[in-house]
């Protein structure tokens, strides 16, 4: 749950996600389209239709991100499909009712509400479609790790964490799953080779992806990961640290 809390807001507070909310939300209430336009103040109408297209950011990111984690499917044809849908089954009956409530006491607008949700259906789709031939937005090539190899039927998992303990160093899924293999744990970090990662204790390495949060207590400084553990950062390794930009 964390982890996907982590991942909606990191999409929703992109910069790129901002500046097209912004935007949008300007074009949009200056055209004033569904017969908007002179129903309220320009000031009022940038405040309905931001907040408007906020929410459909917001909604279609959690969408997105649900239908991922329930596939487990990479970016298909099928899954933009069923994000499609999903998002205009949510969001299609809150438009239609800002609309209806914007327009009512001028000019109303009668169209139905399956008619409203299809268009939204369609033009969700079509938005996906054109993020994927341009290359926008699609997700980044899931690298498995050599020490995932070790996992047997959890190859496939992402990897937050390791820390050495004794022989043995413990693999920290972002499931919460622990996985303990027998080895060395310098040579665990040459099988990370390709996971954007940095060792911040000489007995612990992070996923940069992992790490959510900082901590410090008693002059001590910690990195908050996404399966809730506090990693200690060593004076020796702060550096590194430092430098990957997590602290």
């Amino acid at each position: 749950m964390l982890e996907f809390v982590e991942n909606l807001r990191g999409r929703v507070t992109h910069p790129l996600t901002i500046s097209s909310w912004l935007i949008s939300s300007l074009l949009i209430s200056l055209s004033g389209p569904f017969a908007t336009f002179g129903t309220t103040s320009p000031t009022l109408s940038m405040v309905y239709w931001s907040g408007l297209i906020g929410t459909a950011i917001v909604v279609a990111t959690a969408v997105c991100e649900i239908v991922k984690n329930i596939t487990k499917e990479s970016r298909t044809h099928g899954r933009d499909l069923r994000v499609s849908l999903t998002f205009a089954l949510i969001y299609g009956p809150m438009f239609w009712l800002f609309v209806h409530k914007m327009t009512a006491e001028h000019d109303p607008i009668h169209f139905p509400l399956w008619q409203t949700t299809l268009y939204i259906a369609v033009l969700c789709y079509g938005i996906l479609y054109i993020r994927r031939i341009v290359g926008v937005g699609d997700e980044p090539v899931v690298i498995h790790p050599r020490l995932a190899q070790r996992l047997g039927g959890l190859k496939n998992a992402k990897i937050a964490r390791i820390s050495g303990r004794d022989h043995y160093v413990d693999i920290h899924l972002t499931s919460g799953d622990v996985r303990p293999v027998l080895m060395r744990f310098s040579d665990a970090i040459d099988e990370l080779q390709g996971v954007e990662g940095v060792r911040v204790h000489r007995s612990h390495w992070v996923a940069k992806r992992a790490v959510v949060g900082v901590a410090r207590e008693k002059g001590r400084l910690f990195l908050v990961t996404s399966d809730s553990a506090r990693v200690p950062v060593s004076r020796g390794f702060r550096g590194h640290a430092q430098q990957a930009g997590l602290i």
